[in-house]
């Protein structure tokens, strides 16, 4: 137990005090998706967290074990649990909760026993965080986050939904209105689709009931909940200030009928203050919210094909990891939203993977434009974030920055017209070519404009400065400031003949608040002792600072003119700045295409640069089957240092017209690939559909609606869920959303409750997609009796990964798909594979044969023959005609086949009635 004292807390005063205002916060009403994290900072530069909630955040996010966690105790024997941090790891706390668990953020200043608040922020509103983000490369690579406001309203009876989606900090709109279900799925599938980290909602909108589901769908999407009052969703003025952002355009009119959708984009204009930033005035882009025009994706799925990394989560672990070979961070968020929203347009699709293939077939090209341009683009989408702030926070460096960025087009142009492949050459030149010319012709007034109002001589000396021949009154004061750095340099060749020694001795020096000093080394300090001449002004490790008349009167001389030009440059300065923010609408288009231009090259790497090369795929209309010759899954693929991976065909048809069925069964070992083999289904058909090649020697991919899954089974304690649940809930779902445009994929279903529950479940689950539903399904089950579907419904197949024993009898996974339902079980040799002791080895495997020998032996072939008997009276029974028989005649004909029964020798059927 802790006291407090590592926090510079005095136990016997403070801490009680302290601690007991922090409990009360832990303690609080709010629901956990509307509780913000919350980090207090400390005199003596330690910051901290508390409770076990937040403590689990920094643990997720890889930034700190739980082996530092205090537990405080106070007065009261209650425990606070306690972690202390360092501004980093609070920097990268900060990012990782605002950008990737979607938490609002407080941040309380000490002060003895009480605390204040000092800042706070939200995913989509943080600038008093700014100062932790500013530099922090996990917010460089998630940029600001999309933020949705949802207005709840009923027409017609039914529940519908308006939403509005603001990205690229308020330049890109969308609204839409939707109706939902109970579990807000459409919603759920909005959120993930945007990317959204924070949803806006009226707090009179929703039951008690509604409250709870909407919880639930945020907590498993990873976004904050605001919520505003009534009156912020007022759309009174909403049409004027539509006109403000848009313009007077025809595109804006077509949507003020959709009521709750103008509601909820008011809330969202007043939520993130956009009127009052000026250079959004007729430039912000207005377009429909069209979920349709993507396919679907909720956060089962998101999970179970490994789509994005977890916090702190890096490498080639997720698909996103494996992806992101782009060099920019507007390249790395596009790929984001890429994969937040695959393709339904199967033209859209085909024009990415014919730019793909261009890259693809020329390396020279790909190596010039990541190495020679694209790695040294700055992140421009981070600058123009900074010019549409009130006041306008960009610097003078932002500005070069900038201008370096427009001086690459033209040469980024010359490289992707030079390389083109004749093949390719309409494509590229229509997509990167034409449009680089025509940004670079857009932005030749911008760069004159910075040829002359900044000084781009001084970028040598890292001096970021207005050119003083644009203005006379800056002009003079530099001249004076150039005089007296003359004299100043005059003074210090007097000086060092005066002390007889060298410049390497002798040095002259500046800083804020002491202005111009010499330094001499603490050895050669003697030089200037008792000299009345001189002065010191401190003795330091690195030696003393002293000075003189003449230098302390030409120093102030030069600060109180360096402070003159100064104030006039900032006013040049602040000019500057709102001149080159009405070149944003330029800008973010060069964000478009630049980021474009990153991910299809990093898609172009990544199929060159696997361990087997990627093919492209076969783009089909919906309704076709999917068929995948010599599938592998990237991911694994990518992490067996060398090794290669075992491939391995699939084949979804809708008929039996080619080899395969609509639904594949699954059977064989755990640890066999079972796993590994659908999720590559998952994963494949995502690929193609954001326009990436994809791991097989080919691929035909019709157009797919929604990918569902219900992959692993566990507890969730945090949101009261158990493992059974977590299966229905997730299979529900499944259930509820997919059509025959769909792809599903489930594991291990009814692993959470009694086996004969579990295979009923199974069963009918199984069957219900093959017969209603009629999706493409992929069925891994632990339950062999569930492959006896195939032999009801034709639109099934079997199929099992296989393994061996070697010569010594231990399993081998062979990771092979092969035809049919698997005939062993290795259960027992998984587990001995585990370590489990060999006595426990071997009493399973004596109880296995004991069991087998009931299962086979003579008693259970009685069973079976018994079955089949029944099975055959039960089909006589159903192909007599009663409609066409008097009663008599039909008892006398069910007797005949119940006396036929019972006369057969096997005690199993002597029970069958006689009557």
């Amino acid at each position: 137990m802790g006291d407090g004292s590592s926090l510079g807390l005095n136990p016997l005063k403070e801490s009680g005090p302290f601690f007991r205002h922090v409990l009360k916060g832990l303690q609080g009403s709010e629901k956990e998706v509307d509780r913000p994290l919350r980090i207090y900072e400390h005199k003596n530069g330690v910051y901290s967290v508390h409770g076990n909630s937040d403590i689990e955040l920094v643990a997720s996010c890889n930034l700190e074990n739980l082996h530092s966690v205090e537990q405080i105790q106070i007065r009261n024997l209650q425990v606070v649990p306690t972690l202390r941090l360092n501004y980093r790891l609070v920097s990268d706390l900060i990012t990782a909760a605002l950008s990737s668990a979607g938490r609002k953020v407080e941040l309380w200043s000490r002060s003895g026993g009480s605390a204040s608040m000092k800042a706070s922020g939200s995913p989509a509103r943080h600038d008093e965080l700014d100062e932790f983000l500013e530099h922090n490369a996990r917010a460089t690579t998630n940029g600001d986050s999309a933020i949705v406001a949802v207005k709840m309203g009923t027409i017609e009876g039914s529940r519908v939904l308006g939403v509005a989606a603001c990205q690229s900090g308020g330049l890109h709109l969308s609204i839409g209105e939707f109706s939902d279900d109970e579990f807000f799925s459409h919603l759920e599938s909005i959120i993930v689709s945007v990317g959204a980290r924070e949803v806006l909602f009226c707090t009179k909108d929703a039951s008690d009931y509604e409250e709870s589901k909407i919880s639930e769908v945020l907590a498993k999407c990873g976004a904050a909940r605001t919520k505003l009052k009534k009156s912020d969703f007022s759309a009174e003025f909403i049409e004027i200030d539509m006109r403000t952002l848009v313009g007077a355009s025809l595109e804006a009119v077509q949507f003020l009928d959709a009521k709750l959708g103008m509601a909820a984009l008011a809330s969202l204009i007043r939520y993130l203050g956009l009127l009052e930033r000026s250079s959004l005035e007729g430039n912000v882009k207005l377009n429909r919210l069209d979920n349709d025009s993507f396919m679907k994706l909720d956060s089962a799925a998101l999970a179970a094909l490994n789509v994005f990394p977890k916090p702190g989560e890096t490498g080639p672990s997720s698909l996103y990891g494996l992806l992101n070979k782009t060099k920019t961070s507007m390249g790395a968020r596009l790929l984001r939203r890429w994969m937040s929203q695959p393709l339904q347009d199967k033209k859209l699709i085909e024009t990415r993977l014919d730019l793909v293939d261009a890259f693809l077939l020329d390396p020279t090209m790909r190596t010039r434009l990541r190495d020679e341009h694209l790695k040294r683009i700055p992140d421009l989408s981070s600058i123009c974030r900074k010019f549409q702030k009130k006041p306008i926070s960009a610097s003078l460096q932002d500005v070069v920055k900038l201008y370096q960025f427009s001086a690459r087009l033209p040469f980024l142009r010359t490289v992707i017209s030079e390389h083109a492949d004749a093949n390719c050459q309409a494509r590229i030149t229509e997509r990167f070519v034409n449009v680089l010319q025509e940004l670079s012709s857009e932005l030749s007034n911008f760069e004159a404009l910075v040829e002359t109002t900044i000084d781009l001589d001084e970028l040598d000396n890292y001096e970021f400065v207005i050119n003083p021949t644009i203005d006379e009154v800056l002009m003079e004061l530099k001249e004076k400031k150039d005089e007296i750095l003359s004299d100043i340099s005059e003074t210090y060749d007097a000086t060092r003949d005066a002390l007889r020694v060298d410049a390497e001795k002798l040095k002259l020096e500046k800083k804020d608040g002491l202005g111009y000093y010499y330094r001499l080394t603490r050895k050669d300090e003697k030089l200037i002792r008792d000299r009345k001449a001189f002065l010191v002004i401190e003795t330091r490790k690195d030696g003393v600072r002293f000075t003189n008349k003449d230098l302390r009167h030409l120093s102030s001389q030069y600060y109180e003119l360096a402070e003159e030009y100064n104030t006039k440059q900032s006013e040049l300065k602040k000019k500057t700045l709102e001149v080159v923010s009405t070149y944003l609408p330029v800008f973010e288009d060069c964000v478009i295409s630049v980021a474009e231009l990153d991910v299809l090259v990093s898609f172009a790497c990544v199929a060159a640069d696997a361990p087997e090369m990627y093919t492209r795929p076969t783009i089909l209309a919906p309704g076709n089957g999917l068929l995948i010759d010599s599938g592998r899954h990237p991911m694994v693929e990518e992490c067996l240092d060398g090794k290669p991976f075992i491939s391995n065909d699939i084949k979804l048809v809708a008929n039996r017209e080619r080899d395969g069925a609509a639904m594949s069964i699954i059977t064989g070992p755990n640890m066999g690939g079972k796993s590994t083999y659908i999720r590559m289904a998952g994963v494949i058909a995502l690929m193609a559909h954001i326009g990436c090649f994809v791991p097989a020697q080919s691929a035909e991919i019709p157009i797919t609606d929604r990918i569902l899954a219900r992959v692993g089974a566990g507890d969730n304690q945090l949101r009261g869920v158990s493992t059974f649940m977590a299966e229905m809930l997730e299979t529900a779902a499944i259930l509820r959303s997919a059509t025959s445009r769909s792809l599903i994929i489930i594991d291990e279903l009814g692993r959470g409750t009694s086996t004969y529950d579990g295979f009923g479940l199974a069963y009918a689950i199984s069957e219900h997609i093959v017969t209603k539903i009629r999706a493409s399904c992929l069925f891994a089950t632990h339950f062999h009796e569930l492959t006896s579907l195939s032999t009801v419904h034709e639109n099934v197949q079997n199929l099992h990964v296989t393994a061996t024993n070697d010569s010594e009898g231990k399993l081998v996974f062979l990771y092979e798909v092969r035809d049919g339902p698997c005939d062993e079980s290795f259960g027992i040799h998984v587990a001995e594979m585990a370590g489990f002791p060999a006595r426990v080895v071997q009493a399973a495997k004596r109880k296995a044969h004991e069991l087998e020998e009931v299962e086979h032996g003579p008693e259970a072939e009685k069973m079976a023959e018994a079955k089949k008997q029944v099975r055959a009276f039960l089909k006589e029974f159903k192909a007599l005609q009663m409609d066409n028989m008097a009663p008599s005649e039909a008892i006398s004909s069910v007797r005949e086949l119940r006396d036929r029964l019972v006369q057969e020798d096997n005690p199993y059927l002597h029970s069958v009635p006689t009557c």
